[in-house]
């Protein structure tokens, strides 16, 4: 058994590690039987050299080991110590190129302390939460860092992430001209990024607007194509011919999209999800309010105002909700 206290330690079954055989044995190789010792426990393990003196060690049980512990490894067919060394990382991922090139990194890091050793670990791990780098580092705090919130990213990462960030923002304006960015959310769960790190990257971007809700290119403006202000021209016909007693907004003959761009820029107002109306409309509404009496019911304002029941009802809504109105019983 081998016992630490709370957040000492990772609880791993995978590590890279150093390795040294002991004197008069040629090396270790990957077949065999083994066993790690360390602390006052022993486990049986499997090995994988990575390089000429690094392993990959694979254990069935999960071990509690921390970046610079130390380890025996007995090969248990000859019943000897064949060598050992010291833990690496207790979160190996990656090819064996890549895991061979962390091992220098991390190495060269293991004598200057528990923040070199967090920074090592970052710069390996590109992105990790401050928590499990101070468990495995016993204590540090990586530099060369962007923060945000519990998440740490290596500066050289950061570059390329934001540089991958101004690409998406870019195609997906390209693709969605009306829009006014890409939505946020998105943003960050298509690059795997908690929001506080998402924000702390995009602060580094000139070129990038974070407008809360969306992400947009700093020279970013919704455009409207000639098809669409063609099909505005006959939307706002159709409109202002009805009156006040305007068409379903679904026979205006406007996608989606444009009509979610009319809202968004002010050309239309939406009342409910299939009504919306011109602002001058709405202002002529309001102004109409005073021929009614202090106190009136919908089947007044209905006839007042010279629509159904349909538009009646919601315009009511909508003038409550905007504080022209307030509703009695």
């Amino acid at each position: 058994v081998l016992m630490c206290g709370p957040g000492q330690a990772a609880d791993s079954n995978r590590f890279l590690a150093t390795a040294h055989p002991v004197r008069g044995y040629d090396g270790i190789a990957d077949r065999g039987a083994y066993q790690l010792h360390a602390g006052s426990g022993a486990w049986p393990v499997r090995v994988r050299s990575i390089a000429d003196d690094t392993l990959l060690i694979t254990a069935a049980d999960r071990i509690p080991l921390a970046c610079g512990d130390r380890y025996i490894l007995r090969e248990t067919g000859r019943r000897a110590v064949v060598g050992g060394g010291r833990i690496l990382d207790p979160r190996p991922a990656g090819t064996a190129n890549k895991l061979a090139a962390d091992a220098g990194i991390i190495s060269a890091a293991l004598e200057l302390g528990p923040d070199a050793l967090a920074t090592a670990l970052l710069d390996v791990r590109r992105t990790a939460p401050l928590d499990e780098l101070a468990v495995d580092s016993r204590g540090g705090t990586p530099s060369r860092a962007v923060i945000g919130g519990v998440q740490a990213m290596h500066d050289a990462a950061a570059v390329d992430i934001a540089t991958e960030l101004a690409a998406a923002v870019a195609a997906f304006q390209e693709a969605n001209p009306l829009r006014p960015g890409i939505p946020k959310a998105t943003l960050a769960s298509s690059h795997q990024l908690g929001r506080a790190l998402l924000d702390a990257l995009l602060a580094r971007r000139d070129d990038l607007v974070d407008d809360g809700a969306t992400v947009r290119s700093a020279d970013h403006g919704a455009s409207w194509s000639r098809e669409d202000e063609k099909a505005w021209e006959a939307a706002v016909v159709a409109i202002e011919a009805a009156g006040l007693a305007v068409p379903r907004a679904t026979q205006l003959g406007l996608r989606s999209e444009l009509m979610h761009a009319a809202i968004r820029e002010g050309r239309l107002t939406r009342v409910a999800d299939d009504l919306v109306y011109l602002p001058d409309q709405l202002g002529e509404l309001t102004s109409r309010l005073a021929a009614l009496p202090a106190e009136f019911t919908v089947a007044d304002f209905r006839d007042e105002m010279g629509f159904s029941r349909r538009h009646a009802v919601p315009l009511l809504e909508w003038l409550d909700g905007t504080g022209w109105t307030a509703r009695r019983g």
